[in-house]
Order: structure tokens, then C-alpha cells, then sequence
């Protein structure tokens, strides 16, 4: 075996490290997250598609305010920062 790095899991530590989580996220199981890493992750994975457009139905409605605040402005900037509507 080469000590190639697979680009595929490469990409999944950039799309992590892009939604605020580290690449050791990569993993976890969902039931070992909080709500926010999981709304963190979910976005991750949306983003691993290059969407020019991300729709997100009530996103942050079951997680605690303060959390929801860092959500959102996680949100604002993956909009601002990768162009996205």
C-alpha cells in the first residue's frame, strides 16, 4: 500500500473543518453528538455536493439558544465564504 492519501477522505476533513468541527468528526457515531454537531454535520455533508443553492427546513429548532446562535452565524458565513444563496 502507497501512502497516498485518499481525497475522499481528505475532502471530508476540509468539509468538517469548514462547518467549525475538527476531521476527527469523520468518526463519531451521531448518538456520541450533540444537536449542534449533528445540524454541523448535516451541512457538511449538504456542502459535499458544491450546491449553489442550500435549503434548510427549521435547522435550529431543537437546539438550546446559544447554540442556535452559532449555528446560524455558521450558516452566514458557508454563505458568504462559499458564495451560496
Amino acid at each position: 500500500m502507497s501512502g497516498r492519501v485518499d481525497p475522499r477522505r481528505a475532502n471530508v476533513g476540509t468539509l468538517l473543518t469548514e462547518v467549525g468541527l475538527t476531521p476527527a468528526f469523520a468518526g463519531c457515531f451521531p448518538s456520541n453528538q450533540s444537536g449542534g454537531e449533528r445540524q454541523r454535520v448535516a451541512t457538511a455533508q449538504a456542502l459535499a455536493i458544491d450546491p449553489a443553492l442550500l435549503v434548510r427546513d427549521e435547522p435550529v429548532w431543537t437546539l438550546d439558544v446559544s447554540v442556535q446562535a452559532q449555528v446560524l452565524n455558521l450558516f452566514k458565513h458557508n454563505n458568504a465564504s462559499l458564495g451560496l444563496s
